[in-house]
């Protein structure tokens, strides 16, 4: 019989601003953060809280130019793009309108595009030049969303969504909670307790920083786990996605997910990193393991992951 030694650390972060002002005027205060799971695709930014205000201010992060203007009646609603000098660019949506420059020239596009909603972007002669400080619109609740906040993006050049809390700093003392662990049985020959099925076990809290399992488990052929566990944040009162999980077999690293940036070509792969089937059943759980050999940009394995 060979006994494993598995350890899991699941990380918070502490992150430090690049200089950037925070976007409205409630300073550090979010619903929801970077590479949460949404329905068939990661969430690309952080949700900043408004506590329900229409018309509220919304401020350049930093200086830079308009680059986009997008209206739709679903999805981001009415939503601006501020293109930063440093080469990143910044998602402002959901807003109610937007300041008097903007929205001067989105009177003359109503007339261009023959409708209300359109997708432009700004060529040379159209350029709005913004300055860190300036109001670039005002709260709203347009487009597809559950209640008004701001969903706040910055992307890189590419147009890959960064993960904002890389760029502010956020008092965060809290550790993750971890919930359960689920042994996964991956072929016909694997077998956990006995079982050819899931195995979820709940672990008992050691202290804020130590998680153990009482019981022994026992499995043969190829497995792997995942884990149920969420991130909170120094006096917020909502479940955040985790930042960093990283899995030791007998202290060597064999998986590691970061969410530091991603690509939206992977929506389609969320499945694979949250599992689907404990997701109906209400249990948000991190696969820590490959089904395939689909590469996402934040995770790194050695073997997929499969133990």
């Amino acid at each position: 019989m060979n006994i494993l030694i598995l350890i899991i650390n699941i990380f918070f972060s502490t992150i430090y601003s690049k200089e950037y002002i925070w976007p409205n005027d409630h300073q550090g205060k979010i619903t929801a953060n970077f590479c949460e799971p949404r329905f068939r695709r990661f969430h690309a930014g952080m949700d900043v809280r408004t506590f329900g205000e229409i018309g509220s201010n919304l401020y350049a992060i930093e200086s830079g130019t308009i680059h986009r203007i997008k209206i739709s009646p679903n999805n981001y609603g009415k939503a601006v793009y501020l293109k930063l000098n440093d080469g990143n660019i910044i998602l402002y949506s959901h807003l109610n309108k937007f300041n008097e420059e903007i929205e001067s020239l989105i009177k003359k596009l109503h007339n261009e595009y023959q409708s209300s909603f359109f997708d432009h972007f700004l060529n040379s002669e159209q350029k709005i030049i913004i300055n860190k400080g300036d109001i670039i619109g005002y709260t709203g609740d347009t487009g597809s969303l559950t209640g008004p906040h701001l969903h706040f993006e910055i992307r890189n050049e590419n147009d890959e969504p960064l993960n904002p809390l890389e760029f502010y700093k956020l008092p965060d003392s809290t550790s993750p909670i971890v919930n359960s662990i689920i042994f996964i049985p991956l072929n016909e020959n694997a077998w956990i307790d006995g079982i050819q099925d899931y195995k979820n076990i709940e672990f008992e809290k050691i202290n804020t920083n130590k998680y153990v399992i009482q019981d022994t488990i026992s499995v043969s052929g190829e497995f792997g786990i995942a884990v149920e566990t969420f991130d909170k944040i120094d006096n917020l009162s909502f479940k955040y996605g985790v930042y960093k999980i990283e899995v030791l077999l007998n202290n060597i690293l064999i998986y590691k997910v970061e969410f530091d940036n991603y690509n939206f070509s992977e929506d389609y792969l969320i499945y694979t990193v949250i599992d689907y089937d404990l997701l109906q059943n209400g249990q948000i759980s991190h696969r820590l393991f490959k089904q395939n050999n689909s590469d996402l940009s934040f995770i790194k394995s050695i073997n997929n992951g499969r133990i």
